[in-house]
């Protein structure tokens, strides 16, 4: 920070002098800390959140509950969480997913639970992590949702407004916009999680602590969970669950594994330890 600082002295420096114009190397902008708004620059050393290194899923009584309550929600909102949680997606990525991607045709020729060959990314318009294109991991009951809110009046008369105020890609259409048109940005996106909140406090008198991510990590370790358990190959559940969230290498999927097995550990160590207190109750008791 201090030799940044001391370049973007030097430049205003030249600036002042008229040598050289500030324009191409710098912009102010306004920086949000703790203590407030403060005048900064495009040249801070800005923080990264790595969301994966602590996972926070939901229990299941937490699941229960949202999806209970999403039910009150409207039908762009409650579908948004639906994929958070159901395909396990990113902010960003449920926010510019392509309503292209999906069709009654997919939805008829698949035999299977999971709807296959999707492929999310670069190419099709969403921001995935890193611009790198995966597969969509979609259930076809969650698909016929996306199908049904497609063909809603909601969302048609959105993408009208859509698209008579942008020039658009005929590759690409939002799946999520908002009411006058616009496209679903973070601002929108975070809108429509504290809304959830509040509506969960409502019904339930009790604050949702967890953040839009942890629906992720909810997606990740349930799935591993069942895959382990299924198929009794961890390495192969690890594969699935690498491709399913679209992580770039193995160690990001290896910290779901270690948080199921650290839970599995703490679980048997409370059970050990109320086993052994009845036993030392009991002795107490008959001394």
């Amino acid at each position: 920070n201090s030799y940044l600082n001391a370049i973007k002295n030097f430049y205003v420096f030249l600036d002042g002098n008229k040598i050289l114009s500030l324009e191409g190397f710098f912009k102010h902008e306004l920086s949000m800390t703790r203590r407030g708004t403060v005048s900064s620059t495009d040249l801070r050393i800005k923080k990264i959140n790595n969301h994966e290194s602590s996972l926070n899923p939901l229990k299941q009584r937490d699941v229960d509950r949202l999806l209970e309550v999403i039910e009150l929600m409207p039908d762009r909102d409650k579908l948004l969480i639906s994929l958070l949680l159901g395909c396990g997606l990113r902010g960003q990525e449920a926010r510019t997913m392509n309503a292209l991607l999906f069709n009654e045709d997919t939805l008829i020729e698949s035999d299977s639970f999971l709807i296959q060959d999707i492929i999310i990314g670069n190419k099709t318009g969403v921001e995935t992590k890193f611009l790198i294109d995966r597969e969509l991991f979609i259930t076809k009951p969650l698909y016929e949702q996306v199908l049904d809110y497609i063909d809603s009046k909601d969302y048609q008369n959105s993408l009208s407004k859509y698209k008579a105020k942008f020039t658009y890609d005929s590759k690409y259409l939002p799946l999520f916009l908002t009411n006058n048109g616009n496209l679903l940005n973070k601002q929108a996106y975070y809108n429509i999680w504290n809304k959830f909140k509040e509506l969960y406090k409502r019904e339930y008198k009790t604050k949702f602590e967890h953040k839009p991510h942890d629906l992720r990590a909810t997606f990740g370790t349930s799935l591993l969970q069942i895959l382990s358990k299924e198929t009794g190959d961890v390495l192969a559940a690890l594969g699935v669950v690498k491709v399913a969230l679209g992580h770039k290498d193995e160690s990001q999927t290896l910290k779901y594994a270690k948080y199921l097995t650290h839970s599995k550990m703490l679980n048997r160590a409370a059970q050990i330890l109320d086993e052994h207190a009845v036993k030392i109750f009991k002795g107490g008791k008959n001394a």
